[in-house]
């Protein structure tokens, strides 16, 4: 018996007809009834002759390894399964399949339809797995899908959205309030907070230095000769180009609008007019 074959066409044609007991090739391998892409069991020949095969989403190499389970059990009586080699596992995949669809079928407008066939899909040939291996009793009862029973879902999927919208601000919310206070945190001289990189530049007065909450300071001696020129360039309504240094880093421009660009921090009007408001300079 050669159990290693020349490639995935092959071992899926040698399982599909039982030519052998096992084979392989690559990352496909079968044993016996079942069919696997690595570890997973993607197709099971069944004791009454039908294939269950796997329609759970996988890899694009698995999605490929299953098309050709696919071609080699052409022919033959099919069911397809997210679990091949589990009753259980495919019985809840089918449930929460056809759950989904329902819902996506109560709110369409041009695809009630294809939704509705593709639930009743999966139920039978959910159905069809359980017969196959004697389990009748765990068959799917194929619920009610007339426009009533939709509307009623279309509800319940019309307070799901909205409460998972309202979750989706609600953390907004706290989030922003979070940042907030993280920056008053600053601000009253707490430690730098990486977090603070999330919002523009912020200013505030360190002892000697004016601090930015990006990390950087400058001496509060800088800070006293720049304020006039932005209130000059305010009052002018003129932008200036200033090759200045401020400590360790560069002055280089002065909007018109009172905002400032030191070094790589573009710091708004707002924030340097609160540094100078509390040196008690003129506003």
């Amino acid at each position: 018996m050669r159990n290693i074959l020349k490639n995935t066409q092959e071992v899926c044609h040698y399982w599909s007809n039982q030519v052998q007991p096992s084979g392989k090739a690559g990352n496909v391998s079968f044993d016996g009834a079942r069919l696997y892409s690595y570890r997973a069991c993607i197709g099971r020949i069944l004791d009454n002759g039908t294939i269950a095969l796997s329609n759970q989403g996988y890899s694009v190499t698995t999605s490929k390894h299953q098309s050709d389970a696919s071609g080699a059990a052409r022919g033959r009586k099919l069911v397809h399964v997210a679990y091949p080699d589990s009753l259980s596992d495919s019985k809840l995949a089918a449930v929460n399949a056809v759950e989904r669809l329902l819902r996506q079928a109560s709110t369409a407008k041009a695809r009630k339809g294809s939704y509705l066939t593709e639930a009743l899909g999966y139920i039978t040939s959910f159905n069809a797995f359980a017969e196959a291996l004697g389990f009748q009793s765990e068959r799917l009862a194929i619920p009610a899908m007339n426009d009533a029973t939709l509307a009623l879902i279309a509800v319940s999927v019309k307070a799901d959205n909205k409460a998972r919208n309202d979750q989706i601000k609600e953390r907004a919310i706290q989030a922003a309030l979070s940042l907030a206070d993280v920056l008053a945190i600053w601000r009253a001289g707490g430690t730098q907070h990486y977090r603070l990189r999330q919002l523009p530049c912020a200013l505030r007065v360190n002892g000697d230095a004016v601090q930015t909450s990006q990390g950087a300071e400058i001496p509060l001696s800088d800070a006293l000769t720049l304020w006039p020129l932005v209130r000059r360039a305010m009052l002018h309504h003129t932008a200036y180009d200033i090759p200045q240094a401020m400590g360790h880093y560069r002055l280089t421009q002065i909007r018109a609008d009172g905002s400032i660009v030191v070094g790589c921090h573009d710091i708004a009007y707002a924030e340097v007019a609160g540094v100078a408001a509390l040196l008690g300079l003129p506003v």
